[in-house]
């Protein structure tokens, strides 16, 4: 049995098998260029390999005594500044509680010193300003009893003075005749 395929069929697959081979010939040329990319990269990076392995000959030496210079300047240099640290970290803590302690101190003696004055001023007031002023009273009260007594002696003999009377305000007044 025979099998034949109309004339399109026929330019379909001639069309996609001249597809493909450009698509492979495509690939090969993609590949091929990039394997040519990749040795220019491999030359400029074997240009900078020759150029790092003397720089790198040249720093090995450099990098092989920095490791005694850390161990014989740099640590004991961080372990006194470590405990130099740790010492003002002390001092300070120190200055805090004595700064508190200090202010309590100064409150307690400002609140001690005031209840004294308050306490003062109270015994000057009951022992001294009462008495004082009960006394002072007395002896106004008594002057003006004798400023009465004298006049009315004096109006009963017959000698008329004008009588001086105290306002509410503290002012005096004369007495009409």
């Amino acid at each position: 049995m025979e099998v034949s395929l109309s004339p399109v069929a026929q330019w379909s697959l001639l069309i996609i098998a001249v597809f493909n081979v450009l698509l492979f010939g495509g690939l090969v040329a993609f590949v091929i260029l990039g394997v040519k990319e990749l040795q220019k990269l491999r030359g400029q990076a074997e240009k900078v390999m020759d150029q790092v392995k003397p720089i790198l000959a040249e720093a090995k030496p450099v990098v092989a005594s920095i490791n005694p210079i850390l161990n014989n300047n740099v640590k004991p240099i961080l372990g006194n500044v470590q405990e130099i640290t740790h010492k003002v970290s002390d001092i300070v803590t120190d200055l805090g509680q004595h700064a508190h302690e200090i202010a309590e101190t100064g409150e307690h003696t400002v609140k001690e010193i005031t209840h004294r004055v308050e306490a003062t001023g109270q015994v000057v007031t009951d022992t001294v300003s009462k008495p004082v002023i009960s006394i002072a009273g007395m002896i106004a009260g008594v002057s003006r009893a004798l400023s009465v007594l004298k006049n009315y002696q004096g109006s009963a003999n017959g000698d008329r003075r004008e009588t001086v009377h105290a306002n509410g305000d503290g002012a005096t007044a004369a007495a009409s005749k």
